[in-house]
């Protein structure tokens, strides 16, 4: 009788024991660290602010496209009533898991502008009042020089309010300037706005 009573506790100390092991032997492989998210904000040493693998205010446009592939448009934008700037626009960019659009804002002076805008092969209004100049090809390979001065990623998905909050939590800073709110996060070094975007069908 004894005897199959330490059978029987054998029995279930090895049951008890046999995920353990298994846990023991076949670890949980960590989970796939995910780069190149728009939050994913970082800040260098020497000071330099890096989000998708460049650094405005240092990276040119040149590697902006080696990032997200040279399916792009560059054009002098000239709203209604404040001055051109001229912007590279990404219809279709993969962040990570994010998928989205990215406008960027390209370092020029006013008269390479003019310049561009007066040679460009067509012109058209965009849905927010905007003036588009495409740019020729050989002025756009003279502009992917040209440094990106800021960055602009607008999710496919729909991102309000409510969900920024839920996600990112309370902003340090919260203001609305010519119609825009934004939200200027800490923790991210990077504020959000909520534009309407001069980039439309």
């Amino acid at each position: 009788m004894v005897r199959w009573i330490l059978a029987g506790l054998i029995a279930v100390f090895v049951i008890l024991l046999a995920p353990v092991v298994w846990v023991l032997v076949n670890p949980t492989p960590p989970p796939p660290v995910l780069d190149g998210l728009p939050w994913q904000v970082e800040r260098s040493a020497d000071g330099r602010t890096s989000v998708f693998g460049v650094a405005p205010g240092h990276s040119t446009l040149d590697e902006l496209v080696a990032q997200f592939g040279s399916d792009h448009q560059l054009a002098v934008m000239q709203p209604a009533e404040s001055e051109s700037a001229l912007e590279a626009f990404f219809p279709d960019v993969r962040a990570g898991f994010v998928t989205g659009k990215l406008v960027a804002r390209i370092a020029s002076s006013e008269a390479e502008r003019e310049a561009w805008a007066k040679a460009s092969p067509k012109a058209r209004y965009t849905d927010s009042g905007a003036r588009q100049y495409p740019l020729t090809s050989e002025d756009a390979a003279q502009a992917r020089r040209n440094t990106i001065q800021a960055l602009s990623f607008l999710p496919s998905a729909r991102l309000d309010v409510d969900t920024l909050l839920a996600r990112f939590g309370p902003p340090v800073t919260r203001l609305t300037h010519d119609g825009v709110e934004y939200f200027l996060f800490q923790t991210l070094r990077r504020i959000r706005g909520f534009p309407r975007s001069g980039w439309g069908a």
